[in-house]
Order: structure tokens, then C-alpha cells, then sequence
């Protein structure tokens, strides 16, 4: 329900406040901030969890930015393509470092790839007993111990999530709602890119090239671990989200006008002629 609200709502202040959209857009960075150091950083930290916390962040920082870059300049591509060939090349020719990196602390779900594997395993045994309806929000932790226990670690471990993003939506809706969310996150994902190039050369470039780039920067962090909904700094993250939308539509209908503009002014010429 907060979407189409939030939406409706970007797209008339977007329209009708664009002389303070700079300030507001300053205030919004420094909110983000903010979250970010009071909440995602410590919660992150916590509980052994920062080896696989700060690989997946770096992933999805990385991700995001070469998004902004590609958007920003095609070029950009074959040096993303060489860096990543690189670097995939290094991995298959030295992977004891990264390895030791991911699986430092032992074998604890929260720190190890050996542990992460093992709750996503659980998980998917969750959205194949419970395909429909899911186990609901909030209780992945309950239907986990009592029903899918962990070799690794104990019941007294708190893990009130799936450490991904992908599964937690499947957990949590079940399949037809796992669905609705990857369409939905597809949409956005069309939308921001639509955004970015009707941006393309005008001042609302960055604004258009940062949502998107902040998008694949969640979804990339998502293959890793899991934000979840319930926590404070979601609402950021869905504002964030809920901006997309109306920028669309508002640079879309630009376009369109700019568009019809021109062929008016090339039928005038003709008839002149």
C-alpha cells in the first residue's frame, strides 16, 4: 500500500518542488547516511557476520557503480568486461585467499560460506514444503528450528532470516509471491533504465543513474544476505524505490513531448515548404 502513496507522491513533488529538489535531494543523502551508520553498519557487525557482510556489501557497491558508469558511458563496458575477466581468472588461479577471506571464523552460519550453504539448503526445503502460502513474515527463525534444524550451530543462534534476499521473498510470500516480487523488481529495474536514458545529457541524469545504480547494488547484496523488511532502515530503502516511478513517467512524458515537438516543427517546415 505505501508504494502507490510514495509514488504519487514523488511524482507531484517532482514536478511542483523542482527549484528545492537539490536540497531535498541533499537532506535524502544525508538520511541515508545516517541509517546506514546507526543501523546497517552494527547490525552487519554483529554476531560474527562481518567477513560475508563486508564481501557482499563491497559486491554490491561494485556492481552499482559500474551500473552508474555503463549508464554514464557505454565504453565503460570493456573495462568492466576486463576487470571482471581478470579478476575471475585470479580466483580460479589463487582462490586460497578469498576463500580463507569468506570462511574466516569457522563454520557458524552467520560467518562461513560452509554455514551459508547449509541455512540456504534449509531454506529452500522451506519453499518446497510450504510452496503456496510460504511460512509467512517474521517467521523464518520459529519454522527453521522448529522444523529444519542446523548441523552447524545450536538453537540458541539467532537467525530470523535467510541470508538472502532471493530466498527470504521466497520463505516468506511463498512461490507465487517470490514471483510477484521478482516482476516487480524487474519493472523497477526497466523503469530506472528508461529513466536514465530519457536523463540522458539533462540535469536529472544522476538522480536517474544513482536510483538505478543503488537498485542493482541491492539486488547483487541480496545474492549474499538478506535486509530485512521489518527493520528500520527498509523504509529508505523502499523510498528509494518508490521515487523510480514517477521519475519514469515524468522524464518518459518529457521525452514524449520533446518528441512530438520536433515533428510538429518538421510538418510545419514541410508545409512551408
Amino acid at each position: 500500500m505505501v508504494e502507490p502513496i510514495a509514488g504519487v507522491l514523488g511524482a507531484w513533488a517532482v514536478l511542483s518542488m523542482r527549484s528545492i529538489l537539490p536540497y531535498a535531494l541533499a537532506f535524502a543523502a544525508g538520511a541515508m547516511i545516517f541509517v546506514v551508520v546507526e543501523e546497517l553498519i552494527p547490525e552487519a557487525q554483529s554476531k560474527g557476520n562481518s567477513h560475508l557482510a563486508t564481501a557482499g556489501a563491497m559486491l554490491g557497491f561494485v556492481a552499482g557503480t559500474a551500473c552508474v558508469a555503463l549508464a554514464r558511458d557505454r565504453r565503460w563496458g570493456l573495462v568492466l568486461a576486463t576487470i571482471s575477466v581478470v579478476g575471475i581468472a585470479g580466483l580460479l588461479i589463487y582462490p586460497g585467499p578469498a576463500l580463507d577471506f569468506v570462511t574466516a571464523g569457522g563454520a557458524g552460519v552467520v560467518n562461513s560460506a560452509q554455514g551459508r550453504l547449509e541455512l540456504w539448503s534449509r531454506a529452500l526445503a522451506m519453499m518446497g514444503d510450504f510452496p503456496f502460502t510460504g511460512v509467512g513474515m517474521g517467521s523464518f527463525g520459529r519454522a527453521l528450528w522448529l522444523l529444519y534444524p542446523l548441523a552447524t550451530v545450536g538453537p540458541d543462534t539467532v537467525l530470523d532470516h535467510a541470508h538472502n534476499l532471493f530466498l527470504q521473498a521466497g520463505t516468506d510470500y511463498g512461490l507465487p509471491g517470490l514471483v510477484a516480487w521478482l516482476a516487480q523488481m524487474a519493472l523497477l529495474l526497466w523503469m530506472g533504465a528508461g529513466a536514465v536514458r530519457h536523463a540522458r545529457g539533462g540535469g536529472l541524469w544522476p538522480l536517474a543513474a544513482g536510483l538505478l545504480g543503488g537498485l542493482v547494488a541491492y539486488l547483487v547484496h541480496g545474492l549474499t544476505d538478506s535486509f530485512t523488511y521489518y527493520a528500520k532502515g527498509h523504509t529508505v530503502v523502499w523510498a528509494c524505490l518508490s521515487v523510480i516511478a514517477p521519475l519514469w513517467l515524468v522524464l518518459g512524458s518529457r521525452a514524449q513531448g520533446s518528441i512530438e515537438s520536433r515533428a510538429q516543427v518538421a510538418a510545419s517546415a514541410v508545409g512551408a515548404v
